[in-house]
């Protein structure tokens, strides 16, 4: 507290009932340093950090990073629709896909547009607006298959980009979608053997 004008410059909270007392303040702070700094990684404005936070709070009890990453995922693609992929807040953070989406609620379903998160990808490919707008006209008719949406993406890519004779490698695509080749193979493998049928 100020001596001079008695405002409150920084409040804490101690839990008495325990033996080592707990400075809540530092911890969610912490969370939202946390949050900050995802934000900042994917170049995504600081203003969300009050509603990813909010819901943190909501929805955890638990302090994790992979609640944290989570609630970012949440919100940006639910409440903002950026279409940003877990993949994506996985790399930044180097956390592991299975362990974020571990605290998934059941029946709670993150729906994202792959057509225009596939957009930011043909970029940085360097396609041209006519091939954008192809790729992401083959995106919407693709069928559910239970692969990830950036699997989907990258493989739509790959396989665009060969049939218009377009010189990108499948190493280079995994590169810019960061899906590994492998994953990527194992789509079109999957797409072939679909379409076959």
């Amino acid at each position: 507290m100020c001596s001079q004008c008695g405002l409150v410059l920084d409040i804490i909270f101690l839990e008495e009932t325990s033996k080592k007392k707990t400075d809540y303040t530092v911890i969610n702070n912490n969370i939202q340093n946390q949050i900050y700094d995802i934000l900042d990684k994917v170049h995504i404005s600081k203003s969300f950090i009050q509603p990813i936070y909010n819901h943190y709070q909501f929805n955890y009890k638990k302090n994790s990073l992979n609640n944290v990453i989570f609630s970012v995922y949440k919100v940006l693609n639910d409440d903002y629709q950026f279409n940003i992929s877990l993949q994506d807040l996985c790399n930044v953070t180097g956390a592991k896909k299975d362990s974020v989406y571990s605290v998934q609620k059941v029946n709670e379903n993150i729906f994202l547009d792959i057509c225009e998160m596939a957009e930011k990808y043909c970029s940085m490919l360097q396609l041209d607006f006519k091939n954008k707008s192809l790729i992401k006209e083959q995106l919407k008719s693709v069928a559910i298959s239970g692969h990830q949406p950036m699997t989907i993406i990258a493989g739509c890519l790959y396989m665009h980009c060969k049939a218009n004779k377009i010189k990108t490698s499948i190493k280079k695509i995994s590169e810019v979608t960061l899906v590994s080749p492998i994953s990527i193979q194992r789509y079109l493998k999957h797409k072939n053997a679909s379409s076959q049928r």
